[in-house]
């Protein structure tokens, strides 16, 4: 059987590099058949663990038709790894507790398993985030990822969802990740109103209020852009990568990047601020101003 070694950058992180290194990697799986792949992670010093949910996508999809060995991680990174589920998820060593309570567990869904992504929300991603939300607020957010969920779903026409986040104490930042393999968000706008668009322009117009290919009979088009909504308010950064486009948007501002080969799917990555403050939904927030005015009348 013939072997590719991929050597692992000594940091991966949730930036235009890090996203380079899953799209070149994805490349080199789906171009290999009946060989061995070996990830060597010997010079690998860093990996923030919520990227482990694109790691999983890519070598779910490559197991199909080959064979991956992962070598020489550093007991730093293998405790991440074992902490998160994500190599218990794949069989590989041994079980070890989140002492610390920072992770949010590496999963993967089927894309008819709406029930338990709604469940892995509410009991393990949200906890994690140690917001004063209200619960109207929390379920807002909620129903915004699911709108992701339901995005890949319907859209990206794939078999599973992948997730996983964690909690950085150091910073006091959430971390999440949804990944899935399937139509990219640029093959859905061209199909839909054939005309030709940038790949990071449909990202970009897919964020917009009330945009959506769905048909008409189905509720959509405001998860991507309330999502975007809560992440600007909370002061937090949210990252698309899907084709050859990568969208982010950090305090306001838009960054966008071309990449040289295509991501075949959706990456949709948010970074949250824990930081105790207490958030309203929309609705109460209204109502909150109008309490307001009542007090400053008496």
């Amino acid at each position: 059987m013939d072997e590719i070694m991929i050597y692992v950058p000594r940091k991966i992180e949730n930036n235009i590099e890090g996203f380079q290194f899953f799209i070149e990697l994805y490349k080199i799986l789906k171009e290999s058949y009946g060989k061995k792949i070996i990830l060597d992670f010997n010079k690998t010093r860093w990996l923030e663990a919520n990227l482990s949910a694109i790691l999983g996508a890519i070598l779910s999809f490559g197991l199909v038709n080959n064979k991956i060995e992962i070598k020489r991680v550093s007991k730093s990174i293998s405790k991440i790894l074992i902490r998160n589920k994500f190599f218990e998820y794949f069989g590989v060593g041994d079980n070890l507790d989140d002492l610390y309570e920072t992770t949010i567990r590496y999963a993967q869904f089927d894309e008819s398993d709406k029930v338990n992504f709604q469940k892995y929300l509410k009991e393990e991603f949200i906890p994690r985030l140690n917001l004063s939300m209200s619960n109207e607020f929390s379920k807002e957010l909620r129903g915004n990822l699911e709108e992701v969920f339901q995005n890949s779903r319907i859209h990206g026409k794939c078999n599973n969802i992948h997730v996983c986040g964690q909690y950085f104490y150091s910073n006091k930042k959430v971390k999440f990740t949804i990944v899935d393999l399937g139509k990219t968000i640029y093959q859905n706008y061209i199909e839909y109103f054939e005309e030709e668009i940038s790949d990071e322009l449909a990202i970009d117009w897919a964020t917009q209020y009330g945009n959506s290919t769905k048909d008409v009979d189905e509720t959509g088009g405001i998860g991507l852009f309330q999502l975007c909504e809560f992440i600007r308010e909370n002061g937090g950064k949210i990252q698309i990568v899907s084709a050859r486009g990568y969208w982010e948007e950090n305090c306001d501002k838009i960054i966008t990047h071309k990449y040289k080969y295509p991501f075949d799917g959706t990456i949709v990555n948010i970074e949250v601020n824990v930081d105790n403050k207490l958030y309203l939904s929309k609705n109460e927030k209204d109502n909150s101003e109008i309490y307001d005015e009542i007090d400053n009348i008496f």
